[in-house]
């Protein structure tokens, strides 16, 4: 617990480096506490009589020193029983596991292996099949007739507004599994960033009035700016419509299309006739089920992060989190407390780091533990 006179400091702007750094270690530790300070600066600024305030600290005081007792307790009672379990023998824990999941015993304690981040498939119109992880880097393809980049990170279509047959009107399809991130340069030199399993198809070419693809799981876009041809994603009969701007879309939200606005303006169209404009900083979030939408003001990192690298959690319950990452490192989750789902988090981690690296950061700041157990993430507190 922190000294309450720093707080009383730092309300005052008064703090001196040190003591600064003490109160930013002490929020970094805890939602909780960060939860605490807004509440303490929030009855400061309501005025509360001086006579009042005191009483009102103490109290507040504890009743956080009395949460934190009762999860030490917690937490000191599960680890005397794990103790108290192995020192009944430990055959008969290694017995426990194997037939939990009826499996080998080395099966169970199997290494985390890293998800190949380079297997993406590619059907093009004519039905072909391609493995774009076969494929080298700066490879010129050549798909429905037309010449494609293979670059590092993703193909690169030349610009075109006509082909010499329908075949380039036809529907491509790339597939990017779980683990993996892709990216396209399309023929009208929009930008489009695909996370782990999701799916986009689109035409080698646009032609006529309207540039349509159509998408699931989650999907970046960067769109071309031209006047004369709108660009309409479609999924699930949802259509946003745009004429160039920045924008995400995602549709892992149980029942739920999200639509999260960067840059530019974009229209969110349900089939019903219902329709949302959105502005900068705004997120559509439509019912697939009831036909309904509604707009709302977000923080826009929280939603774009991945396409820059990172997660960005915002006070995210330990089952969405869990969900994120069970994506891009391609693992199965198992909670030993389904109450450990509501656990919270937040922090910004970069994608980049292994999943060893990124479980140690959740726990130094949580009551959650976890076990790795081949590529599969058991949680336990």
């Amino acid at each position: 617990m922190i000294d309450w006179w720093i707080i009383e400091k730092s309300l005052e702007g008064s703090l001196s480096r040190q003591e600064e750094e003490r109160l930013q270690a002490w929020l970094a530790m805890s939602a909780e506490h960060v939860r605490f300070y807004e509440r303490v600066k929030a009855f400061r600024a309501e005025g509360m009589p001086d006579a009042d305030y005191p009483a009102w600290r103490e109290e507040f005081v504890r009743d956080l020193e009395a949460r934190q007792r009762r999860r030490r307790i917690f937490r000191w009672r599960m680890w005397g029983s794990v103790a108290a379990v192995l020192a009944l023998g430990i055959g008969m824990a290694c017995w426990w596991w194997m037939k939990r999941d009826e499996v080998p015993q080395e099966a169970v304690y199997v290494a985390y292996q890293e998800p190949d981040r380079s297997k993406v498939h590619l059907v093009t119109a004519t039905g072909e099949v391609l493995d774009l992880s076969a494929t080298a880097s700066l490879d010129t393809l050549e798909i429905d007739g037309q010449a494609v980049i293979r670059n590092a990170t993703g193909l690169v279509y030349a610009p075109q507004d006509s082909c010499a047959d329908d075949s380039c009107r036809r529907m491509n399809e790339v597939y990017v599994p779980r683990g993996a991130e892709f990216n396209l340069v399309l023929s009208d030199g929009s930008h489009v960033w695909l996370n782990s399993d999701s799916r986009l198809r689109y035409p080698s070419v646009f032609r006529g009035d309207v540039r349509e693809v159509e998408v699931s799981g989650e999907v970046f876009f960067e769109v071309a700016r031209d006047e004369r041809s709108p660009f309409v994603v479609k999924v699930e009969g949802l259509e946003v419509v745009v004429l160039g701007t920045k924008f995400n879309v995602n549709t892992r939200v149980a029942e739920r299309i999200q639509t999260t606005l960067v840059e530019g303006q974009v229209a969110v169209n349900l089939p019903a006739g219902q329709s949302v404009v959105l502005e900068p900083g705004e997120m559509a979030s439509a019912n697939v089920v009831s036909g309904e939408v509604r707009s709302e003001q977000v923080n826009v990192q929280k939603y774009v992060a991945w396409r820059y690298g990172r997660f960005c959690f915002e006070e995210a319950t330990m089952e969405e989190i869990m969900r994120e990452l069970a994506l891009w490192y391609d693992v199965e989750v198992e909670y030993r407390n389904g109450a450990l789902k509501s656990e919270r988090f937040t922090g910004s981690l970069p994608r980049s780091e292994s999943i060893m690296e990124i479980l140690k950061k959740i726990e130094q700041t949580t009551y959650v533990h976890f076990h790795v157990a081949g590529n599969r993430i058991i949680i336990g507190n």
